[in-house]
């Protein structure tokens, strides 16, 4: 291959691989606004990213449960399954209030009155669903 087309090659690469990155999250979203809430969409595509990327993360549940640094092990269309120390959790995804960076283990940041540390590219997911009171 001529180095003339080497740099084309790479974006038509690029391409393609941004195609069928935008397919798989406008897929996932669709999945869960079929599920008839789009929450758990979005809960979805930040689950399939933190284990695509091995991240810990924290993630509050219904009723203000956290599980603390877990690893995302496997998303399916109803449930997550989660790794920790002790095991691994099959979490429902339409438990799942809140998302979160994993705070190191040895900050004062594990408490729950103080925000989340955020590094990298880790979002926060909060889901608020229409049945939430303000």
């Amino acid at each position: 291959m001529p180095d003339s087309l080497k740099p084309l090659r790479l974006l038509l690469g690029l391409r393609g691989l941004l195609s069928r990155q935008i397919t798989a999250v406008t897929s996932t979203v669709a999945t869960g606004a079929a599920l008839g809430d789009p929450v758990i969409g979005l809960v979805t595509v930040e689950l399939h990213r933190l284990r695509r990327s091995g991240e810990l993360t924290t993630i509050t549940t219904r009723g203000g449960h956290r599980h603390d640094r877990v690893r995302v092990a496997a998303v399916g269309r109803h449930h997550a399954v989660l790794v920790h120390p002790g095991g691994r959790i099959l979490l429902p995804l339409r438990f799942i209030e809140a998302l979160a960076p994993a705070p190191p283990p040895d900050t004062e940041s594990n408490r729950e009155d103080q925000p989340v540390p955020h590094h990298g590219s880790s979002a926060v997911v909060t889901a608020r669903r229409s049945t939430d009171v303000d």
